[in-house]
């Protein structure tokens, strides 16, 4: 989570529209908060994995564990609330970052394209965070 936020910052700090303006405390804030929300969010599991020759071994991975279900972004700021006040602009764009993957736009909902009507670093955030993940992260390593 800490490498993933960090390409966040990297990709909101030099890949954002010359257009789109803010302070450096705001992008480190928006960056490396916008995912406050997964902390012990996942648990470690286990699964039998069948390996070659019939051989079954014990494998960890991630499983969800939601404790506090109050929507991924939202629950972001929420957490960040409580101990920071953000800006409007702060928190529209940690509650927008996820953009069309969020669960209000999927389900019809324009709250997120309103975000992004009025808050241009929401649109900044949500491309940064997928910058972050399909293009600088690798993936199934």
């Amino acid at each position: 989570m800490c490498e993933h936020s960090l390409n966040v910052y990297d990709m909101l700090s030099t890949q954002r529209s010359p257009f789109v303006k803010a302070n450096e405390e705001s992008i480190a804030i928006i960056a490396l908060f916008h995912d406050l929300c997964k902390c012990s969010f996942y648990k470690t599991a286990y699964r039998k994995v069948e390996e070659p020759k019939g051989v079954w071994n014990r494998v960890p991975y991630y499983a969800v564990d939601e404790k506090f279900a109050f929507g991924h972004s939202e629950k972001s700021f929420f957490i960040i609330n409580n101990f920071m006040r953000l800006t409007t602009e702060e928190a529209v764009s940690i509650n927008a970052h996820m953009g069309g993957f969020d669960d209000r736009a999927k389900g019809g909902s324009y709250a997120i394209g309103n975000m992004f009507n009025q808050c241009p670093l929401a649109v900044e955030t949500s491309i940064a965070d997928l910058r972050a993940t399909y293009l600088v992260e690798s993936k199934g390593e």
